[in-house]
């Protein structure tokens, strides 16, 4: 099983910041020569990962939320066991303990569907979270002005670029 605390490398938060200056500062910085923008490349990769990791936080936050939801029905549907055993325990006629029985029956079916609905809006609004969560980084890492390009592509005229020869958003 991988683990995927704080410090372990396997953590995408942890594993995006390889994708910075640093990871080749013992080398001299990024690799010089070669045909397209490395340090663009990874920078896009880094932002990918990074709206990566806050999509996953998003959706261990759900899960928690949703086990949390699980242990109060399991709780609520044990006081409720216990408080049909006492309503069949007490005195009455047969008929008597039936409709009271029929009466507990309907209102704690009706509190699950209700409990079963509220973990799916849950369940249904985490994965809308994460999903726009990924999106948000993905369009913005797209819109914005890394590209990794070659170095000999043709660039239209009217086309910005910065220092770097990046083009300008």
């Amino acid at each position: 099983m991988i683990n995927l605390d704080s410090k372990s490398p396997y953590n995408p938060q942890n594993l995006y910041s390889l994708f910075t200056t640093s990871f080749f500062s013992n080398a001299g910085g990024y690799p010089q020569g070669l045909p397209f923008d490395l340090g663009g490349m990874f920078e896009a990769q880094r932002k990918s990962l990074k709206a990566l990791a806050e999509a996953q936080e998003i959706a261990i936050k759900g899960i928690q939320t949703v086990a949390r939801q699980q242990s109060d029905i399991l709780s609520g549907m044990i006081e409720s066991q216990s408080a049909l055993t006492n309503l069949l325990i007490q005195h009455g006629t047969p008929e008597e303990k039936k409709a009271r029985h029929a009466e507990a029956t309907r209102t704690q079916y009706k509190e699950a569907l209700r409990d079963v609905r509220d973990m799916q809006d849950t369940i249904s609004k985490t994965i809308r979270s994460a999903a726009d969560a990924l999106h948000q980084g993905i369009i913005s890492n797209l819109g914005e002005s890394v590209r990794v390009k070659s170095k000999n592509a043709l660039v239209p005229a009217n086309t910005k670029t910065d220092q770097h020869g990046k083009i300008a958003a």
